[in-house]
C-alpha cells in the first residue's frame, strides 16, 4: 500500500512539474521573432556585403494598431583593434504603427563590419517597447 501512494505521488509531482519544465526551457529564437516582445509584432533585418564593399541594409517594424511612432535607429559598426567603433548611422521615424529603413555605405577594406539596429514604438509619445538586432560579421 506505500509503495502505491508513493508511486502515485511521484507521478502527481512528475505531472505537476513537467509543463513547468516544458515552459522554462530555453527558447529557440528564430530571426527577428522575439518572445518577449509584446506590441512589436515583427522587427526584420537583412544585411548584404557586396564583393565591392558595398554594405546594404534593410530593416522593417511592425507594432500593434494602437502605436503611433516607430523610430528606427542603425549603426554600421568597424572593427578595430577589437572593439566596434561606429562609422555610419541612420534614424528613421514613421508615424503610425509600422516603419521601415534601407540604406547603403561603401566602406574600407581590411576590417570587420556589422550592424546594430533598434526599433522603438511609441503612443502618445511615451516609449512603449524596443527591439534590438545585431547582425553576422561580414569582412570586407
Amino acid at each position: 500500500m506505500k509503495k502505491r501512494i508513493f508511486l502515485l505521488i511521484l507521478a502527481l509531482v512528475v505531472l505537476c512539474v513537467t509543463p513547468v519544465q516544458a515552459f522554462a526551457q530555453p527558447v529557440q529564437l528564430l530571426e527577428g521573432i522575439s518572445p518577449e516582445w509584446v506590441v512589436i509584432t515583427r522587427f526584420f533585418n537583412t544585411c548584404n556585403m557586396s564583393d565591392s564593399g558595398k554594405f546594404e541594409f534593410s530593416s522593417a517594424l511592425s507594432a500593434q494598431s494602437h502605436i503611433d511612432k516607430v523610430v528606427i535607429e542603425a549603426r554600421l559598426q568597424q572593427e578595430v583593434n577589437g572593439s566596434w567603433k561606429t562609422i555610419k548611422s541612420w534614424i528613421s521615424t514613421s508615424s503610425g504603427n509600422t516603419g521601415s529603413l534601407y540604406k547603403a555605405h561603401y566602406v574600407a577594406g581590411g576590417y570587420f563590419y556589422r550592424l546594430v539596429a533598434t526599433g522603438c514604438v511609441y503612443h502618445n509619445n511615451k516609449l512603449i517597447e524596443q527591439a534590438s538586432y545585431t547582425s553576422p560579421l561580414y569582412w570586407y
